[in-house]
């Protein structure tokens, strides 16, 4: 799963809400999963290595583009 929400993540790993969110943090601090919005609420997460990826995809098509 490439993005996902705190509630998608509780369904997932069938773990208390604060564990879930513990490990969010820690998970973001190591820079595995970022946060797509600037929400404190319903904040939504992706993989870190994949976003990087596709933003480096977006650049070479878009210098290809340019010529």
């Amino acid at each position: 799963m490439l993005i996902l929400s705190a509630d998608d993540a509780v369904a997932l790993v069938d773990a208390p809400r604060s564990s879930v969110f513990d490990a969010i943090g820690r998970l973001r601090g190591a820079g595995v999963l970022r946060g797509l919005t600037d929400r404190k609420r319903d904040q939504i997460w992706g993989a870190g290595f994949v976003l990087d990826e596709l933003e480096d995809l977006g650049l070479r098509i878009a210098a290809a583009v340019r010529g």
